[in-house]
């Protein structure tokens, strides 16, 4: 039992593990397509650099949100109380303002979700809708192309971000090669 304890403490959820080189070519052809990728790894191992390396290159436009400093209205909106239609029994949202790229934006928008490790339980649910369905409070967002998550490892203080939001994406480990980085 205690053999099994230590095992479950350094499980890497069957991620698939890639170098820093493999992790840059992988984010260009999934940004290219239009894939959601989850990408996970310890500190300053190049996570956040390389996704915005790859989005720069891509030519469409980063939307970088720090999702451990995020509380759900910041993600989902605020409720719009002094709107036309306060009257009536439905309430409709104002969504913050990086929004306006993915929704009027000339052009593609990669969101670059950094910290998922570290996002409040309340941010889930609006994550996994913005992640399924490129929509946040049923309200299309058609200028999204991709979505890049990272996070740091359980063993340097990270959590497991929710399951549900892990299986709308790619998921990788990414091994820090040096040579490769440099």
């Amino acid at each position: 039992m205690a053999n099994n304890d230590v095992q479950m403490a350094s499980s890497d959820f069957n991620l698939e593990k890639l170098s820093t080189k493999e992790l840059g070519a992988h984010l260009k052809a999934s940004i290219s397509i239009g894939e959601n990728v989850a990408i996970f790894g310890r500190r300053g191992s190049g996570k956040t650099e390389i996704a915005k390396q790859q989005i720069k290159s891509s030519g469409n436009r980063e939307i970088y949100l720090n999702l451990a400093v995020l509380e759900r209205v910041d993600m989902g909106g605020y409720p719009n109380i002094m709107g036309a239609r306060t009257k009536e029994k439905f309430v409709e949202f104002l969504l913050p303002s990086f929004y306006e790229y993915m929704v009027d934006g000339d052009q593609d928008v990669v969101a670059l979700l950094d910290e998922v490790d570290k996002a409040d339980p309340s941010l889930w649910a609006p994550l996994l809708e913005f992640t399924q369905f490129r929509s946040i409070n049923g309200h299309k967002l058609p200028r999204l192309k991709s979505i890049i998550m990272t996070g740091n490892l359980i063993s340097e203080g990270g959590s497991r971000p929710s399951l549900p939001l892990l299986d709308r994406a790619e998921k990788y480990l990414i091994s820090a090669d040096a040579t490769s980085w440099l």
